[in-house]
């Protein structure tokens, strides 16, 4: 319950920190300085991206937060679902196949 006495669910913030990565692992040699960025998806909002990073220990130091209606619905997402933030590089060769289905690149 509010302070004005009704039942309406109450907004609330939260707020996602993600600092940065320690020593990343890439499967590919032909790099030479990795530039990773990472997206996550948080409940019903859009996507979010980082800026660019460099080196296989990045800094990003991102805050971001959402208001959220606390209700039902968000109760049952954060007691279901998890966080998963993606971790890519922007120097990543990117392989491609030919339609015959051998791989190029």
């Amino acid at each position: 319950m509010d302070p004005s006495g009704s039942l309406r669910p109450r907004k609330k913030v939260v707020t996602i920190s993600v600092i940065g990565c320690y020593d990343l692992k890439i499967s590919y040699a032909d790099v030479r300085e990795v530039s990773p960025f990472f997206f996550y998806q948080f409940y019903t909002f859009d996507d979010r991206y980082s800026k660019n990073g460099t080196g296989l220990s990045p800094k990003f130091n991102d805050t971001f937060s959402y208001e959220v209606l606390y209700d039902a619905k968000t109760v049952n997402y954060f007691e279901k679902e998890c966080l998963e933030i993606i971790i890519f590089d922007d120097n990543a060769p990117i392989a491609a196949k030919e339609l015959n289905g051998t791989q190029v690149g």
